[in-house]
């Protein structure tokens, strides 16, 4: 079984959290500067066996999509080209 790779989405950073092989346990994998994080996902995935990516979807306090999303959309299309892992989410978080 392959981990879940889980990305918290940020213009100038953006963190990273795993699970271990089991998808039992999460923790945080590190802080990348925004314009790696392909580069990273793709060394990272090439190392250990992903089955997913999961991408924070930020919404404003009335529900509305955030003014991150302009930058989060393209990242998702970039990293749907480049066919790393199997599934792709992009995850609604609510309060």
């Amino acid at each position: 079984m392959g981990r879940i790779l889980a990305i918290d989405y940020g213009r100038k950073r953006c963190g990273v959290a795993v699970t271990d092989t089991l998808q039992i346990i999460a923790g945080g994998l590190a802080t990348v500067a925004t314009h790696e994080l392909l580069k990273f996902i793709t060394d990272y995935s090439n190392k250990e066996d992903v089955d997913q990516i999961i991408i924070g979807l930020p919404k404003q306090m009335n529900n509305e999509a955030s003014e991150s999303m302009k930058y989060i959309k393209p990242f998702v299309a970039s990293l749907k080209k480049m066919n790393i892992v199997k599934s792709l989410s992009v995850l609604k978080m609510s309060i």
